[in-house]
């Protein structure tokens, strides 16, 4: 996380022409051109959290009585899956990411001895459709680096792979609805603008995408510290 952390260094130097551009300063491509900055980024995304303990957190206090099955979407080195497979010997689940990152997460993997209960499918959220038939979609940090219309087709690519009475889970930076607080989400949101398309957004604005493709009104669960973000949940009728 340190080494991803220095990378970033530049980019903070170019925020005045980003902030009068309303652009990123570099090509959003996720970190995904260049297979050591895949790897860099993605091994980051692991250290962080696992360190601060979220997927722990989150397999400890996820309800998933009944689940069977969960579809990770953007799940990067795949922590959280790991970390809820050990907790739920029944659960399976699918990853869905990149290929550039899946050659990554493979090495994460592989040693956590739950592999045999996680299925990597390569795809791109933005062109091709998500699997279906889940009865949880999970999307940890991946809704930030959208644009509002982006936000808005993933929520009902969510939708359309889950069952009915099924559920989606958005673990993200939650803001106030002046998008001010809290103050490390709204300085994130910064670093989205510098890299990406996205930035952070409030519960009516993810509440909005949530109800516009189907789901019922979603509630927002505030994690409590060390932790930074909130989960957004809504059931598919």
């Amino acid at each position: 996380m340190i080494a991803f952390e220095a990378a970033t260094w530049d980019l903070w130097g170019r925020l005045e022409e980003a902030v009068r551009s309303g652009r990123p300063v570099r090509t959003p491509d996720m970190y995904q051109t260049h297979p050591a900055e895949t790897r860099r980024f993605i091994l980051a995304m692991d250290s962080l959290t696992r360190a601060r303990g979220d997927a722990v957190w989150l397999a400890e206090h996820l309800d998933l009585d009944g689940v069977e099955n969960l579809l990770d979407v953007g799940s990067g080195p795949a922590t959280y899956p790991i970390a809820l497979c050990r907790a739920h010997p029944a659960l399976k689940v699918t990853v869905f990411d990149l290929p550039a990152t899946l050659a990554v997460t493979r090495e994460v993997v592989a040693p956590s001895g739950v592999e045999d209960r996680i299925e990597l499918v390569a795809g791109d959220y933005h062109t091709d459709a998500l699997p279906a038939g889940f009865d949880r979609v999970f999307l940890s940090n991946v809704i930030h680096g959208e644009d509002e219309a982006g936000c808005a087709a993933l929520m009902q690519r969510c939708f359309d792979a889950l069952r009915p009475g099924g559920r989606v889970v958005v673990k993200d930076h939650i803001l106030s609805e002046d998008l001010t607080a809290p103050a490390g989400g709204a300085v994130f949101s910064l670093l989205m603008l510098l890299s990406t398309r996205g930035r952070d957004y409030g519960f009516g604005e993810v509440a909005g995408w949530m109800t516009d493709a189907g789901f019922e009104p979603p509630t927002e669960t505030v994690l409590p510290p060390p932790f930074s973000s909130s989960l957004v949940i809504a059931r598919r009728p």
